[in-house]
């Protein structure tokens, strides 16, 4: 995405929300400790978790990064 623009993540038990810098939402959720999907971009964008899970890199080349807070 672009860099510096905001991306989000919420968890509601097992199920995630992806939020992008366009705001565009997608449902999503673990496939394992390490691997989340994005159930409806791409049609199903997977990740893995890096960093200690302070960083998403997605199968299509894009990487959040978790700000220090």
């Amino acid at each position: 995405g672009n860099s510096g623009a905001v991306s989000k993540i919420m968890q509601n038990g097992d199920k995630l929300t992806f939020i992008n810098e366009y705001n565009d939402q997608s449902g999503g959720y673990f496939i394992d400790n390490t691997t989340v999907i994005a159930t409806t971009w791409e049609g199903g964008l997977k990740a893995r978790l890096d960093d200690n899970a302070r960083r998403i890199v997605w199968s299509n080349g894009s990487i959040w990064q978790r700000t220090k807070k």
